[in-house]
């Protein structure tokens, strides 16, 4: 049996036209190691995930990122034609955690001697271009959700007001379908289980 060849397996081919080999190869490192890290049962997978900090998520909520992390990662790494990367505020959070560990992976690796200042260079401007063409992703308004002490009733009508996709003050709005998203959300998401730990798995600011 013939065995496809090492950079079919890079993320990011649909962009081939955009990304460069090493640009891939630093989103396949930050993805492999984001799955590693959420898997491993010692971790904090909220502080693996990179989400908000001003919030808290149950088990379920966290899993849910976790299925989100999966989707992009295998948008990504569709080698046919480009999808959209993101289809809820939820997979907008994960492909911006899959960037920024891959930036943090090349500015190691840049010491390391696995990288250069070039490879970050265009790593920053590939994905930028990325972004910009893709009509889910370059809605930057989960942004909104990383701002330092924030008062979330005010958040919550600015959000409203300005015609944002969820809710700052329902975790779980994150997790809705954008309408006409050329790629569903994992069917996990949308499935509750009374087994699953309902509870606040851990406050993402502690006192």
């Amino acid at each position: 049996m013939k065995v496809k060849d090492k950079n079919t397996k890079l993320l990011g081919n649909g962009y081939k036209h955009i990304l460069s080999t090493r640009t891939r190869e630093a989103l396949t490192r930050s993805f492999n190691s984001l799955i590693d890290e959420v898997f491993d049962i010692h971790s904090d997978r909220v502080w693996c995930l990179d989400l908000p900090t001003n919030f808290e998520y149950t088990e379920k909520q966290v899993n849910n990122f976790i299925m989100c992390l999966v989707n992009v990662g295998q948008k990504l790494g569709n080698e046919d034609h480009e999808m959209s990367l993101a289809s809820c505020t939820g997979e907008e959070i994960m492909l911006r955690t899959i960037i920024n560990h891959a930036e943090f992976k090349i500015e190691v690796g840049i010491e390391e001697g696995i990288f250069n200042q070039n490879d970050l260079d265009k790593f920053n401007k590939e994905m930028a271009e990325v972004i910009a063409i893709n009509e889910y992703a370059q809605d930057m308004d989960y942004e909104f959700l990383f701002k330092d002490n924030i008062d979330k009733e005010k958040m919550e009508e600015v959000a409203k007001a300005m015609g944002f996709s969820f809710s700052v003050l329902d975790v779980d709005t994150w997790f809705e379908e954008f309408v006409n998203s050329n790629v569903h959300i994992n069917p996990y998401i949308n499935n509750t289980y009374e087994d699953i730990d309902t509870k606040h798995i851990r406050y993402a600011k502690e006192d």
